[in-house]
């Protein structure tokens, strides 16, 4: 039913509430509540002390007026309340709007924090309630309130008592969950969830009717991800795979460095999937400059032995081209050139690399998203890379997967990724991860500059300049608005090539920037040509150039703490000593700065990136918002990691006696999951 059709709702509050993403009254029962206030235990009022937090006073309101300024501007409201324990003024500001809701005599409900302004104790709300509930929202003092995410119009008071017309609707939802999982954990049915969600007499009730719901998204999601992961495991190899070992002893005896151990190990983990019974589908983890790129380049080789093409995709057309050059480099003692395949190439170089790749001659193709476009075709794909994962998405994953048959498939990824969002966005695949760096690599000093220290900062960098090393520049992020963002980008080049830099080339690079323009800034800067680069994060991923030894990143508390981390890692690439100077923007608060000190304080990725999670969200975590990650309106991937694993090893059992929920008692398993995930589930028979 559209919500529409629910009383009080008419054209403005149906645009209201579409802001919030609910057109069905489905989608207002699954608007969950951000948080509870539990004002099941009122305090008195004369036992309230200076510093107290979030406690809940009812009492009569004693006096009421507005807070006026100079000139009668109004600033705010104030009511006196009074339970006969005591009294205590309530102080709203910027809420004059309240005399003409809150009145003498009546009784409120007000939660909030207590301090003390002026000598006198002072309760600054955070919620009210009238105590006798004239809107007849439900709420009734003492019991738990819920607090909605909002939007302008829709005020707590309407969505609770939206949220309960939808409730008292009569439209009861299918139960999914089998009654044996719900016994096994104590689950609610679904309807009782809700009404335990949107209603509760408790938190704990709260906290159980959320529980219940988190599960039933999170099994489901399990269930498809590791029926993908089942469906692609059993299946039998078609492209087999040999030792023959011819390629890699010549690259083994040009290389200019040894593998490391973690190096060693994840690519005899390759090798075992390649040469086993079933295809490759591995994700390889490595932190900033562990090596990932050679041990692609290594599988690689070993399809182009076997007789198949090997194709690596990365997001950007920057690091596709670092991919190419440093492949180029390593290849060219095998007689082996690899073609590139870039969006903005001219038309004729575009028709002369799909040529080369399409016939064979190039058995190695390296590229963007120009790989999975129409009309490129592979003679021959056998191995499918894919680097940055995280940046494409799981269809783009088997867009290039699909340019083959059967294609064995490698996902790399240097941004750690938390474990609970790694089960979410990768649970079909196989993990590896190289946590090992490579022998002579330092740690970066990594410090938080304040403002003040700007101009000490800056003939830092230049000293470091002036000494022969190199240095980056990364221009603040702006969040949805590229212009503004390129304006912070030219203006930011314009300060250090002008002042900082006069006597020296500085180089501008941008994702907007033509493929020529971008060519030349990085050839400028790879050759010691030009000693700075000021960028956008175009440079975060791909760019490796030893001398190299700063990097500076204006308006830090804008990037998200993976995303520094990653940016981190484009120094300290060689043996000299490195740098990575967070400078935070002139508006940067406390919590801001907090954040930068923990990435200071660590290099420890994925410590970082449990961190980044928590404080920003899965939605979030990797910049914007991926089409690979599914949505959760319940289930917090860091709260939930134990129920995450409990339904991922239900779901395992589930699918390990029956893989494509063909029996009876799984068949309503079946159907829920492709109506969940109908574009996901190509390894369900059809019926």
């Amino acid at each position: 039913m559209r919500v529409r059709f629910l009383p009080g709702v008419g054209p403005k509050r149906s645009e209201q509430l579409a802001r919030l993403g609910v057109e069905r009254v489905y989608d207002l029962l699954y608007l969950f509540p951000r948080r509870y206030i539990d004002a099941t235990n009122v305090v008195p009022i004369g036992s309230l002390r200076s510093g107290a937090r979030e406690v809940a006073v009812l009492g009569k309101v004693v006096s009421a007026r507005e807070i006026t300024g100079r000139g009668g501007r109004k600033l705010g409201f104030e009511a006196l309340l009074e339970d006969g324990s005591g009294r205590i003024s309530c102080s709203f500001f910027g809420r004059a709007f309240l005399s003409g809701i809150i009145r003498k005599d009546q009784r409120w409900l007000v939660f909030g924090d207590v301090r003390r302004y002026r000598g006198k104790l002072q309760l600054n709300p955070v919620e009210y309630e009238q105590a006798d509930d004239p809107a007849g929202d439900g709420s009734k003092p003492g019991c738990v309130l819920t607090v909605y995410p909002s939007t302008e119009g829709l005020g707590q008071k309407t969505l609770r008592k939206l949220v309960g017309s939808a409730l008292d609707a009569g439209e009861k939802l299918v139960e999914h969950l089998p009654e044996s999982l719900r016994a096994r954990f104590f689950l609610p049915e679904r309807n009782e969830a809700l009404q335990a969600v949107h209603r509760p007499r408790s938190l704990t009730e709260a906290s159980a009717g959320r529980r219940a719901l988190a599960f039933d998204e999170l099994f489901y999601l399990e269930l498809m991800l590791l029926g993908r992961k089942y469906h692609v495991g059993q299946a039998a190899r078609v492209r087999p795979y040999k030792k023959h070992n011819h390629l890699l002893k010549k690259l083994a005896a040009s290389l200019p460095f040894e593998l490391t151990g973690a190096q060693k190990k994840v690519i005899r983990e390759i090798d075992s999937d390649l040469t086993g019974p079933h295809p490759l589908s591995r994700l390889v983890q490595g932190d900033v400059g562990s090596g990932k790129t050679i041990v692609a380049l290594i599988a690689a080789l070993r399809a182009v032995e076997n007789g198949y093409q090997a194709a690596l995709m990365a997001p950007t057309e920057v690091l596709a081209g670092q991919h190419w050059r440093t492949l180029s480099r390593l290849l060219e003692p095998l007689e082996i050139e690899p073609a590139l395949l870039l969006g903005k190439q001219g038309a004729a170089v575009k028709r002369e690399q799909a040529a080369r790749i399409a016939s064979g001659e190039a058995r190695i193709a390296v590229g963007t998203h120009a790989l999975i476009q129409q009309g490129v075709e592979f003679r021959n794909l056998g191995l499918a890379i894919i680097d940055e994962q995280h940046r494409f998405g799981v269809n783009q994953r088997l867009s290039l997967r699909s340019k083959g048959r059967d294609t064995d498939c490698l996902v790399m990824t240097a941004t750690p990724i938390p474990r609970s969002l790694a089960l979410t966005l990768y649970g079909d695949l196989d993990v590896s991860v190289i946590d090992e760096l490579p022998a002579g690599r330092k740690p970066v000093n990594t410090h938080v500059v304040p403002r003040r220290k700007r101009a000490e900062m800056e003939r830092f960098v230049a000293g470091r300049v002036a000494a022969g090393e190199q240095a980056y520049v990364v221009c603040p992020r702006i969040e949805d608005d590229q212009q503004s963002e390129l304006a912070a980008a030219e203006a930011v080049f314009e300060h250090y090539s002008g002042k900082v830099f006069p006597d020296r080339k500085v180089v501008l690079l941008h994702g907007r920037m033509k493929s020529g323009d971008k060519e030349a800034a990085m050839a400028a800067f790879e050759s010691g040509e030009a000693p700075v680069l000021v960028g956008t994060t175009v440079i975060e991923v791909g760019i490796d150039v030893e001398r190299a030894t700063v990097i500076v990143i204006e308006g830090a508390e804008r990037f998200g703490l993976s995303q520094l981390h990653q940016l981190r890692g484009r120094v300290g690439r060689g043996e000299l000593e490195s740098w990575c100077l967070f400078l935070p923007g002139a508006q940067a608060g406390a919590d801001s700065l907090g954040r930068l000190e923990i990435l200071a304080s660590t290099t420890d990725g994925f410590k970082i990136s449990e961190e980044d999670l928590r404080l920003r969200g899965p939605g979030d975590f990797f910049g914007r918002r991926q089409s690979g990650l599914p949505e959760l309106r319940c289930a917090d991937l860091i709260e939930d990691y134990p129920l995450l694993v409990e339904a991922r090893e239900c779901a395992r059992g589930i699918l390990s006696d029956d893989p494509y929920l063909e029996s009876e008692p799984n068949r309503p398993l079946r159907r829920e999951l492709i109506r969940r995930f109908h574009n996901r589930v190509g390894f369900l028979k059809v019926g």
